[in-house]
C-alpha cells in the first residue's frame, strides 16, 4: 500500500543471528546488511530497538532504586522485558503480578514513542504509520495483540491505533529474503535511521541472559551514588548444582542489593519456590525464558 509508511526496528540480538540463515558463522555482525535488506523489503525507515531498551533500563532501573530506598517496596523486583516470563507469571504465580516490573519490553516502549514522537517530528500521519518488530522472540506475536498496548491510541483518543502492528521473526525474515531471491552477502550496508540516539551498549546486551540485569545494576549504582560503577561491580556464582540459575550480592551504596539471574522456566520455577520457602532472599531477579537469552530464541534460526 503507497500510502502507508512502514517502519521496522530490530531487536538487539538480531544483528548476531541473521546471517547463520545465509552461511555465515553463528555471532557474525550483520547490522548493516540487516538494515539494507530492510530497506530492499520495503522499509521506508529502519530503527534499532536498542533505544527502546536503553528506555525500558532507565524505567526499570528507577523503579528497583524506589523499591529498596522506600522501604516498603514488594520485593524481589523481577524484570518484564520477556513475555513468555510475564504469560508465566500470570497463569502458574498470579500471586506475583506485583513482583513484575511495570516497565513495558523494549518494542512496545519504541513502538508508541514512533507513533507519537517520531510522528510528529517527521510530519507523518500516525495511521499511515505500519510498526514491524524483527525479533527472536516468537512471544511477541503474542505480547503485542494485548488489550493494554495501545498507549500511541491512547495518546491520540482513537482505540485503531496499535503501539505496534506486526512482530516477524529472525527466521521469517530469512524465508522472505530468500523468497525475494535477494543476494544477502552480496548487499552493501545501510545504516539505521534516527529516532532520538542509536542507544547505548547496555541496549545492545539485553539479548543475552544477564544482560538486563548488567545493565539496570549499573544504572540503578549510577542513580544512587551520581557515580559511574566499577567495572567489576558483581560477580555472579551459580546457585548449587542447580544449571541455569546465578546470584550475587551488590553494596551500592548504603544498600546491599540480592541479585539472581535465570533462564527457562524451569529453572525460574526452582527460584521462586525457594524464595516462597525463605530458602534465598532477592532484591531483584532477571528471568529469560529461552536458555541463554532472547539470542537463542524460538524465533531464530
Amino acid at each position: 500500500d503507497p500510502d502507508k509508511i512502514v517502519i521496522f526496528q530490530t531487536s538487539p540480538s538480531v544483528r548476531v543471528s541473521l546471517g547463520e540463515a545465509f552461511g555465515m558463522e553463528p555471532g557474525t555482525y550483520v547490522e548493516d546488511k540487516m538494515a539494507a535488506v530492510l530497506k530492499n523489503l520495503g522499509a521506508d525507515y529502519v530503527f534499532d530497538t536498542t533505544f527502546g531498551a536503553d528506555l525500558t533500563i532507565t524505567e526499570e532501573a528507577s523503579e528497583l532504586v524506589q523499591r529498596i530506598t522506600s522501604g516498603n517496596g514488594t520485593l524481589p523486583q523481577f524484570t518484564s522485558c520477556c513475555p513468555a516470563w510475564v504469560e508465566f507469571v500470570e497463569i502458574y504465580y498470579p500471586e506475583l503480578i506485583n513482583n513484575l516490573s511495570s516497565s513495558k519490553s523494549p518494542i512496545l516502549m519504541q513502538g508508541p514513542t514512533i507513533k507519537t514522537y517520531f510522528a510528529k517530528k517527521a510530519a507523518i500521519d500516525p495511521k499511515k504509520i505500519v510498526n514491524v518488530a524483527v525479533t527472536p522472540c516468537t512471544a511477541k506475536k503474542y505480547e503485542i495483540t494485548r488489550a493494554e498496548k495501545n498507549d500511541a491510541g491512547k495518546y491520540y483518543n482513537d482505540e485503531n491505533i496499535r503501539d505496534m502492528d506486526y512482530v516477524i521473526t529472525v527466521r521469517e525474515l530469512s524465508n522472505w529474503i530468500k523468497e525475494d531471491k535477494i543476494e544477502f552477502k552480496a548487499l552493501q550496508g545501510a545504516e539505521f535511521d534516527s529516532l532520538l540516539s542509536r542507544g547505548s551498549g547496555g541496549g545492545i546486551i539485553f539479548g543475552i541472559t544477564g544482560g538486563v540485569m548488567e545493565s539496570a545494576i549499573r544504572t540503578a549504582y549510577y542513580y544512587i551514588t551520581k557515580k559511574n560503577p566499577p567495572k567489576d561491580l558483581y560477580n555472579l556464582e551459580a546457585v548449587g548444582n542447580m544449571d541455569g540459575i546465578r546470584e550475587a550480592q551488590v553494596t551500592i551504596g548504603d544498600y546491599t542489593i540480592n541479585i539472581a539471574i535465570v533462564h527457562g522456566t524451569a529453572n525460574a520455577r526452582k527460584l521462586i519456590e525457594k524464595v516462597k520457602s525463605g530458602e534465598k532472599k532477592y532484591d531483584f531477579v532477571e528471568v529469560m525464558t529461552c536458555r541463554g537469552g532472547c539470542v537463542s530464541g524460538g524465533g531464530t534460526t
